[in-house]
Order: structure tokens, then sequence, then C-alpha cells
């Protein structure tokens, strides 16, 4: 009884401390803010389910945001099926909507790509193209989290610059 108290006022305080960060950020990488909430509030319910197994070998913040990631990813996999039942298409902008048509963008892309080192691509691809977690990323190529977090801000920088030349 007291072990679920304590859990109870863990995901309590996470909760409150938590949810703006992580609901940012799912609204970031859907473009769809009923999409998001419900991606959090799954992200809670998977952390309550396995508070039993959360070690304190990370942060409760790393820790919920690792499950909201999958959460995502599971999404996009799904089909994205919140984004076809809302037409977010109507609230992107339709250069963007149609920027993977153009054959001009995806040649800049591929040169863009092909300027990153050989590993940075390899993970970028890995993570965009393949849907890998962080985690799988860190043990196929053998790098730390820390590690792998530069090479994705560094690569997403180079190829922001290289693409902004288009």
């Amino acid at each position: 009884m007291k072990k679920t108290l304590q859990a109870e006022n863990s995901i309590d305080t996470w909760f409150k401390q938590y949810y703006d960060e992580l609901y940012a950020f799912a609204v970031k990488q859907t473009n769809c803010t009923s999409q998001a909430k419900d991606l959090v509030q799954e992200t809670f319910i998977a952390a309550i389910q396995s508070l039993d197994s959360f070690k304190n070998l990370s942060a409760p913040k790393t820790w919920l945001y690792s499950i909201l990631k999958r959460k995502i990813i599971d999404s996009y996999r799904a089909g994205n099926k919140y984004i076809l039942q809302e037409n977010v298409e109507d609230d992107i902008d339709t250069q963007e909507a149609h920027l993977l048509d153009n054959h001009d963008f995806l040649r800049c892309l591929k040169r863009a790509l092909a300027s990153l080192p050989r590993q940075w691509r390899r993970i970028v691809v890995a993570k965009h193209y393949h849907g890998k977690s962080p985690e799988q990323i860190c043990e196929e190529f053998d790098i730390s989290m820390q590690n792998y977090w530069q090479i994705m801000h560094r690569a997403k920088l180079q190829l922001k610059k290289q693409i902004s030349k288009f």
C-alpha cells in the first residue's frame, strides 16, 4: 500500500512538472494538438503501468521522453490515424505538403545527406527512414546516448544549412 501511494505521488509530481514540455514536444512532432494530448496521456498511462520497472538509472523526465518518443513512432507506423481524421493538411503550407513530391528538393536533400560524414548519414537514415529508436541506434553503432544526440544535432544543423540553399 505504501509503495503504491509513493508511486502515485511520483506520477502526480511528474505530471505536474513535465506535462507541458511533453505536450509541446508531441505537438511539434505531430502537428496535431489532439493527437499530442492523446500521446502524452498514453505516455503517462504507460509510465504508471511500468513504474515498477523504473530503476532511477535515468532522470524521470528522460524516461518519460523515451516513452513518448516510442508512442509517437508507433503512431506514425499505425498510419497517423489522428492526423487523417482531423484533416490537418488544411493547416499545412501547400509547399511543405508537397515538398517530397518536388524532384529538385529531393535532389537537394540527397546532396545534403551525401555531404554528411558517413556515420552521421547512417544514423540519420536509421532514425528518420527506418524509424529506429535512439536506444537501438546507440546499440547498433556502439555510441553513447550523449554522442547520439550530438551527432543528430550537428547533422540537422548541417542538413538545414544545405537545404536552405534550395
